[in-house]
């Protein structure tokens, strides 16, 4: 048995190649369009030159917009899961909190466009201390793309013993 292949077979064969690279890639541009937040905490921080801060321990949230879309930050808030399981499985807080004006310079809502950063500030007081030592808790940033919002843990160290 000998297959023999004509030209109008061969470039049937490459135009269906082809057309499916190009649906496959299409598929894949369309799944990761518009924006892509990434989310970053610092503790511990301190301010200076910011008045409305000066003395305060801050936990400092920064976003970065790293899709090819804009977005609109709507909200930032903390959630606080009193029990692992409250937190992984039922996705049910014992506690939230809203941070209403959480940066005095990128007021809420803010409009993050790719390759932007915002950064949100909420006061590091002993509650939220024990909260974090003592449980999970999560800074929230609610965005105008997702229903649900993005959350990332807060870890401290345990105080050293003196």
């Amino acid at each position: 048995m000998q297959v023999t292949i004509d030209l109008t077979g061969f470039l049937a064969i490459w135009g269906a190649v082809l057309s499916t690279v190009a649906i496959v890639w299409d598929v894949y541009k369309w799944r990761t369009a518009g924006p892509n937040l990434q989310m970053r905490l610092m503790t511990g921080m301190e301010s200076y030159n910011i008045p409305e801060y000066e003395g305060m321990t801050l936990i400092v949230a920064v976003v970065t917009n790293r899709g090819d879309r804009p977005t609109t930050i709507t909200h930032l808030g903390i959630a606080y899961y009193g029990a692992w399981w409250k937190a992984m499985l039922r996705k049910r807080a014992s506690a939230n909190a809203f941070i209403a004006i959480p940066s005095t310079t990128q007021r809420v809502p803010f409009e993050l466009k790719p390759g932007v950063e915002w950064s949100g500030m909420i006061e590091q007081n002993k509650e939220l201390e024990a909260w974090a030592l003592g449980g999970w808790l999560y800074v929230t940033v609610y965005h105008s793309h997702d229903r649900k919002p993005m959350r990332h843990r807060v870890v401290l160290e345990a105080p050293k013993p003196e």
